[in-house]
């Protein structure tokens, strides 16, 4: 048995996945619009090739995001009172007992859960799922931004 440490553990990957999956679920919807790397109308559609044009230096940027992120994480575990997830110290400010910040906590959970779900079906499948459903959608309203 791991026990309750373990358990913790499991937490914190859960909301970290679900957050990065929120993102990129996100990301999926505004990336016709907005990109902060770079101009996206003139970049590839397939994310391998467009992760190939992207500059060394947004390559840089992205890394030392990702680097910043988990030394928080590492550094928040530090703290005596620290909860899965909390890494600005939230869990000083409210009561866990609160029914609306309960609430909160358990919609994050759900939705990261779809999100993963989501992503995870937009990987495996990719061009035979989601985007045939939204490719229309997504053109119709992009291409007058785009141009």
């Amino acid at each position: 048995k791991k026990g309750d440490a373990a358990l913790v553990g499991y937490r914190e990957a859960e909301l970290k996945h679900g957050r990065m999956a929120m993102m990129a679920a996100l990301g999926y919807f505004v990336q016709c619009v907005y990109h902060p790397l770079y101009k996206g109308a003139s970049m590839s559609n397939n994310p391998f090739e467009a992760a190939s044009q992207v500059p060394a230096l947004g390559w840089v940027q992205i890394v030392a995001f990702a680097s910043f992120m988990e030394l928080m994480g590492i550094l928040a575990k530090k703290r005596p009172e620290y909860m899965p997830g909390d890494l600005i110290g939230s869990s000083e400010w409210v009561d866990n007992s609160d029914e609306g910040w309960l609430d909160y906590q358990n919609k994050e959970l759900n939705n990261g859960r779809l999100a993963m779900l989501g992503e995870t079906n937009g990987s495996l499948c990719g061009p035979c799922s989601l985007t045939l459903i939204l490719k229309p959608l997504l053109d119709t309203r992009c291409a007058p931004l785009l141009t």
